[in-house]
């Protein structure tokens, strides 16, 4: 976990996805999805704290009465999610979402010595600390 936090904290996911796409030709959908994924997944959570929010409210400092309303409050949650996949799915349907083989790319960087530079060093440092 180490190792990965050392190199993630680094990087931008739409740069690493362009990159990813442009230099290695590996498949866009994927990327996509994954980023729309992780946007959904803002969005859900969102949605779940509004939610909470207003059971505490509703429930005036009662926790056993606020998780009851809160599971009854998991329905609209849910529905709010299904339009928001639904809406989602429109949309990538009207732009030709995967109608083509490749798409253009933002912001494709190249790598450089120092890049794998600092990741080696980093995954050495991780790895030395690990061995502590």
């Amino acid at each position: 976990m180490a190792l990965f936090g050392a190199t993630m904290v680094w990087l931008r996911w739409r740069v690493l996805a362009d990159t990813c796409i442009g230099l290695w030709h590996l498949p866009y959908r994927l990327f996509d999805v994954t980023g729309l994924g992780r946007r959904f997944a803002v969005l859900m959570r969102d949605d779940i704290a509004t939610v909470r929010a207003q059971a505490r409210l509703r429930a005036r400092g009662a926790r056993l009465r606020a998780w009851r309303i809160s599971a009854g409050l998991t329905v609209p949650v849910l529905m709010a999610a299904f339009r928001h996949a639904d809406q989602l799915a429109i949309a990538m349907d009207a732009r030709g979402f995967g109608a083509q083989p490749s798409r253009t790319v933002h912001d494709a960087c190249p790598l450089r010595l120092r890049d794998g530079m600092f990741v080696a060093v980093a995954w050495a440092l991780t790895a030395a600390l690990a061995t502590l």
